[in-house]
């Protein structure tokens, strides 16, 4: 049976904002987004951090078509929102983004597409990235996901909610039962000087989900190994559907952690 979401006084955005009031806005930090090509904007401050590598910083690299430019664009303006200074790292969804990845210590993985389908050979086995922290969209990478087989073991699948201004459920998303946990899909319900309501399904959730992570772990005094951030996770995660794991909702709706209980 599905339960309700909390009351709106307990919401992630401003969770997100007492983070910001106390110091955390993700200076140092790295983020990894797999995501499509964007020319980066010379006089807008957000893009000023983002740096594309890969085959991206290639002058004749591959790209993804440029009708999905809005894609990667939405991407960097969600997680400017949560970690409005932290560094980003936008790359082709390769092997040579992930090795990128690795080799410059990035702390937070997010794959957002769809065709994060492609292979990243020994770049993304979990002993390689065993300390890196890699969030991808449900429906994308699950066992009966859209188009593709998982990437199993080392990548949290997030699905979507979307809820009205009392946090109520409306809908959500089409997913598997390799889903993890869900995540907000819509933007309108907060005050949100950079985003409209059209970037919206896992995409969106996941984005924001590994910018929520991303912003706990810039605050703690030491970065979790993944399987004990995952328990962390679902700790403070609200069951929906089924009693625990289940194929709509995962382990339920996460709630980020204030900042006085981030205790690691």
């Amino acid at each position: 049976m599905f339960v309700d979401l909390p009351p709106m006084d307990y919401n992630n955005m401003a969770v997100v904002e007492e983070y910001h009031e106390q110091g955390y806005t993700g200076n140092g930090y790295r983020i990894g987004l797999l995501d499509t090509y964007i020319e980066l904007p010379k006089d807008d401050e957000r893009f000023d951090n983002v740096e594309l590598v890969g085959e991206y910083a290639k002058e004749n690299g591959k790209r993804i078509d440029t009708k999905y430019t809005y894609h990667s664009k939405y991407s960097i303006l969600s997680i400017r929102q949560i970690l409005p200074d932290a560094t980003i790292y936008l790359s082709y969804p390769d092997k040579e983004g992930m090795k990128y990845f690795k080799e410059h210590n990035i702390d937070v993985v997010i794959a957002p597409l769809s065709f994060s389908k492609e292979r990243f050979g020994k770049y993304d086995n979990p002993e390689y990235v065993k300390d890196m922290y890699l969030f991808t969209s449900a429906g994308n990478e699950g066992e009966k996901g859209s188009m593709y087989p998982a990437i199993k073991d080392n990548w949290i699948s997030i699905g979507s909610i979307r809820v009205n201004e009392g946090l109520e459920r409306i809908e959500s998303s089409a997913v598997d039962e390799s889903i993890d946990f869900m995540g907000e899909t819509n933007y309108w319900v907060y005050p949100n000087k950079y985003i409209g309501n059209m970037y919206s399904g896992t995409s969106a959730a996941v984005v924001r989900f590994g910018a929520m992570v991303g912003l706990m772990d810039s605050k703690a005094r030491y970065s979790l190994p993944p399987p004990l951030l995952y328990k962390v996770l679902k700790k403070n995660s609200i069951d929906m559907y089924d009693e625990g794991h289940d194929q709509f909702s995962g382990y339920g709706f996460f709630l980020l952690y204030r900042p006085s209980d981030v205790w690691w």
